[in-house]
């Protein structure tokens, strides 16, 4: 669409000063009848015109704004799914899921799809009674009733060339780093 509106014609068919302003007044020479509202016939033309475009830019933006609201729906339907997907397998993490994959779709698989408000640790407390294999042992490891052996405290240099001796034997970065501390005392 142009930026100016277009200016009615006037009763000789020559634009007039602004569409506020018409041509002619009712009665006066040249003027339509009383089924036309006392226009010319070129400005009724003219003023039908406007209307009809007037109504396919209504008709335009309304479907403007309804696809808008549908992708606004849609996003907001995909963030819902995305937060409950992250709040579930936060869940299934924690009650020591063994295979989070696997157990997220168990759990996806019989949800209602009624839009309803779902709890993902009930959910996954369901699904832990269902199938308990697919998480780990729930108990915690218990501290052995035996006192770990005491370190025979030998010199300071048998000390590090023990420690030395054990992280090279094993490879463990944990028994490397022991190693390591004991040398800067």
């Amino acid at each position: 669409m142009n930026d100016q509106a277009p200016q009615p014609p006037d009763s000789d068919g020559a634009p007039t000063g602004t569409p506020h302003q018409p041509a002619s007044q009712p009665g006066a020479p040249g003027a339509g009848g009383p089924a036309t509202g006392g226009l010319a016939p070129g400005e009724l033309a003219w003023w039908q015109q406007r209307a009809t475009q007037a109504e396919e830019r209504m008709r335009e933006l309304q479907d403007a704004k309804d696809s808008a609201e549908r992708a606004a729906a849609k996003a907001r339907d995909e963030a819902t799914r995305s937060n409950f997907r992250r709040q579930l397998e936060r869940e299934l993490s924690s009650a020591g899921a063994v295979d989070l994959d696997a157990a997220r779709l168990l759990v996806e698989a019989q949800l209602d799809t009624g839009g309803a408000t779902v709890d993902a640790r009930a959910l996954v407390a369901a699904l832990r009674d269902r199938k308990p294999h697919l998480f780990g042992a729930t108990q915690s490891r218990r501290a052995s009733a035996m006192a770990p052996a005491a370190r025979v405290q030998g010199s300071p240099i048998e000390m590090l060339d023990d420690l030395a001796a054990e992280a090279r034997a094993s490879g463990d970065r944990s028994l490397l780093l022991r190693y390591l501390r004991a040398r800067r005392r």
